[in-house]
C-alpha cells in the first residue's frame, strides 16, 4: 500500500512538470500509461509473485467473503460483485471499441 502511495505521489509530480512540456495526445499518452503501469501493473504484479493474497482479486473476495476455491459461483455473489462485474465488462468493451475505432463522437 506504501508502495502504490509513493508511486501515485511521484507520478503527480512528475505529471505536474511534464504538463508544462507536452501539450495534447503526447501528454495524454504519458498520463494514462504511468498509472497503468505505475499504478496498477507494478504493484499488481509484485504481490502476485511475493504474496498473491494482497492482490485485487484477493482483497476482493475476501471483502466480500466469499470461497475462493469456487469462483463461478454465481450464487454467492452479492449485489456488489455483481454490479462490479457488470461495469467491468462495459468498461472493457468500450475501452475495446475506443482502441480499435478511435474517439466515439
Amino acid at each position: 500500500m506504501l508502495l502504490a502511495l509513493i508511486i501515485t505521489l511521484g507520478g503527480a509530480a512528475f505529471f505536474g512538470i511534464a504538463g508544462f512540456f507536452f501539450t495534447g495526445s503526447a501528454f495524454w499518452a504519458c498520463y494514462w500509461l504511468f498509472w497503468f503501469f505505475g499504478v496498477f501493473l507494478i504493484p499488481e504484479l509484485y504481490w502476485v509473485f511475493t504474496n498473491a493474497s494482497f492482490t485485487v482479486t484477493e482483497e476482493t473476495w475476501h471483502f466480500e467473503d466469499l470461497n475462493r476455491s469456487h469462483p463461478y459461483d454465481f450464487s454467492q455473489w452479492t449485489a456488489i460483485h455483481w454490479v462490479f462485474a457488470v461495469f467491468y465488462f462495459i468498461f472493457m468493451f468500450m475501452l475495446g471499441l475506443h482502441l480499435v475505432f478511435g474517439k466515439f463522437s
